[in-house]
């Protein structure tokens, strides 16, 4: 599948498959993260992938403790009702989660983490591997609440964590969101 079609055909995939994706494909796939363009050439991006079930249900379990005690604002309220919808499963179920964070040194770490994201949800689609993006949850989870935690699972602990991904193979296929027409302009 070339890279056009990859980024065409990649959807969020919410169902997954009790089957692990290959060694070899997680490979392929965080270094197509690692080659995304970066502020600076600074590369402070950091890719923590967890590729093992029993360690990905520990981390649920850890993250679920700590979301039932987030305040009740508006947003955190609506990422509880999403996590008690997919029944408190981090990733929905997906048996790999990738994680990418940025160093202090970063000029720009939510954009360099954002496109390591894309090619990695690219790459997994190329691959036939379905994904699906995960912002909200380090978004809404203090970070110095879960720093340490998260550096237990390989995260280094000066970084910020900026994003996340579920990776396996989909139950089924959602079908494409019509796109806003009007959000385009076009100089010629």
């Amino acid at each position: 599948m070339d890279a056009i079609e990859a980024i065409m055909k990649r959807r969020s995939v919410r169902k997954y498959l009790d089957k692990q994706i290959s060694a070899a494909d997680l490979d392929t796939i965080v270094k197509a993260g690692q080659n995304a363009p970066n502020g600076y050439n600074r590369q402070a991006v950091y890719i923590t992938a967890i590729h093992n079930a029993d360690k990905l249900k520990e981390l649920e379990k850890i993250l679920k403790e700590v979301a039932v005690n987030l305040p009740s604002d508006p947003e955190s309220i609506f990422f509880k009702e999403k996590w008690a919808e997919n029944g408190s499963k981090l990733c929905y179920g997906a048996p790999t989660f990738v994680i990418v964070s940025a160093a202090p040194n970063s000029k720009f770490p939510e954009m360099d983490c954002a496109v390591c994201m894309e090619n990695i949800l690219v790459a997994a689609t190329a691959l036939g591997i379905a994904s699906c993006f995960i912002n909200t949850l380090f978004k809404m989870i203090p970070l110095a609440t879960i720093k340490s935690v998260m550096a237990d699972f390989g995260v280094p602990e000066t970084h910020t964590i900026h994003c996340a991904a579920a990776l396996g193979y989909s139950v089924e296929t959602p079908a494409a969101p019509k796109r806003a027409a009007a959000n385009l302009t076009i100089i010629s």
